[in-house]
């Protein structure tokens, strides 16, 4: 699969996918409150999705939506990888 790298030019989406890259996992109640400023609930449901469509992440469902599971997928972490090296080259 091939990762359409425009998803992560959102900043939102970005600060979720980092964030859910370098937790490797992490539940959705977690990963809100790991947001700062805090973002509401919905938008970071709909950063989530297009993370997941984008295919840098994958969701294990939970008996209720604030305990999904998101991780990073082996894409995910080519991109976490790129984005890294991106950043420290740029300073």
């Amino acid at each position: 699969m091939s990762v359409n790298p425009r998803v992560l030019n959102d900043s939102l989406n970005r600060n979720v996918f980092t964030t859910v890259a370098k937790a490797r996992h992490i539940d959705f109640r977690d990963l809100v409150h790991a947001l700062s400023p805090e973002p509401e609930k919905g938008a970071v449901e709909g950063s989530l999705r297009e993370l997941e469509q984008a295919g840098l992440i994958k969701v294990e469902s939970g008996s209720l939506s604030d305990f999904n599971i998101y991780y990073v997928t082996a894409e995910g972490l080519q991109m976490d990888r790129q984005l890294r090296r991106f950043a420290s080259s740029a300073f």
